[in-house]
């Protein structure tokens, strides 16, 4: 289980390094901004679109060339440090789908995060 974790981490840190440093030259965002639309249908697809389409410095929006090249990035990278049979384009597209996948789910409680605290049965302090 912990060489798992380790390997999950160490795909997970260098998606970041690669992401933060392709944004950086292209002048994307990478942040999650959310949205202002009403409505729980336009917020969620803005939530899950926001893993694929950014803002350029100029606030358009732009492929998220940055998000979606890392994330193949460190996986096809990651595959260098495992076992034989275990380095295949398979197992590296396999990472992608799981790493995009977990984005949107993220962004999805970012975006929803006010409304899901009102829900907590517990207050937070200074409330």
């Amino acid at each position: 289980y912990s060489r798992r974790a380790a390997n999950r981490f160490g795909r997970f840190a260098l998606q970041e390094t690669y992401e933060a440093a392709g944004a950086a030259l292209l002048q994307h965002e990478v942040r999650y901004l959310r949205s202002s639309k009403p409505g729980f249908l336009p917020r969620a697809a803005h939530a899950l679109k926001a893993n694929f389409v950014t803002y350029d410095k100029h606030g358009h929006q732009t492929p998220h060339i940055a998000r979606i090249g890392s994330t193949v990035a460190a996986e096809f990278t990651g595959n260098l440090w495992m076992p034989p049979g275990r380095r295949g384009a398979s197992e590296a597209l396999r990472g992608v789908g799981m790493r995009m996948g977990l984005g949107g789910t993220f962004n999805l409680l970012r975006e929803f995060s006010p409304e899901l605290r009102r829900l907590l049965p517990w207050k937070r302090k200074g409330s």
